[in-house]
């Protein structure tokens, strides 16, 4: 699969949401090329970073409403969904071969639903139902981010891992995640009924790329899935 074949692939997977009334908000993925240098993602990503580098708000907001809220007001986001909730993706690739990728999912800290509905505003929307909320109406939920940097890799810290909970947290993955794997996994796992009305999704193309976790890492609970 292409640089340009993901671009498309989340294109199309965008579409296919929109005309479903599931997303609210949209930036669509351009594919730059630098020399053997490729990236896909959003005009607000000019390159793929992962863990402390560009695109984080503050590493102490790491699933905080102060996180989300950054994240809304500054248009870091491919993906707006019905509920609020903030999507990220970004690939980066060399010579045709991946080398980095952020993917995140930020669920929204107060319930909404604009299915099949337009939302103007939603920023302000979300910050006058946060200033009436009692602290215990707020949701208490954790953002879930697949980074995958290939010159990273050290012990501690798996090439592929998933952040969740907090920002030190690296959960060992497999190995690179495909666009297909991400959106599959956030609305099986975070959209039940969703999931299950929409066969299209759940068929939704998948590929893998090279394994890249190690022996040791395999020794301990990590993020796993085969071929069949």
């Amino acid at each position: 699969m292409t640089p340009n074949n993901i671009r498309q692939d989340i294109s199309t997977f965008a579409a296919y949401l929109l005309g479903e009334g599931l997303v609210i908000g949209y930036h669509g993925p351009v594919l730059k090329k630098y020399g053997a240098l490729s990236y896909v993602s959003s005009p607000w990503f000019p390159e793929v970073t992962v863990d402390d580098e560009t695109g984080e708000s503050d590493e102490s907001q790491f699933t905080s409403v102060g996180e989300y809220l950054f994240f809304l007001q500054e248009g870091f986001y491919t993906i707006v969904l019905f509920d609020g909730a903030l999507i990220q993706v970004a690939f980066s690739f060399q010579r045709g071969e991946i080398t980095k990728h952020r993917l995140g999912y930020y669920p929204c800290p107060i319930e909404l639903d604009f299915r099949g509905e337009a939302c103007e505003n939603l920023c302000e929307i979300i910050e006058e139902e946060l200033t009436g909320k009692a602290i215990k109406s707020l949701n208490c939920r954790s953002s879930i981010r697949f980074d995958f940097d290939s010159y990273a890799a050290r012990n501690g810290h798996s090439a592929s891992h998933v952040h969740m909970n907090r920002p030190e947290t690296r959960i060992p993955a497999y190995g690179p995640i495909s666009f297909g794997h991400f959106a599959k996994f956030i609305f099986r796992n975070f959209y039940g009924e969703v999931w299950q009305k929409q066969k299209k999704l759940q068929e939704w193309p998948i590929r893998f790329w090279r394994r890249t976790v190690t022996v040791e890492e395999q020794g301990e609970m990590y993020f796993e899935c085969r071929q069949t």
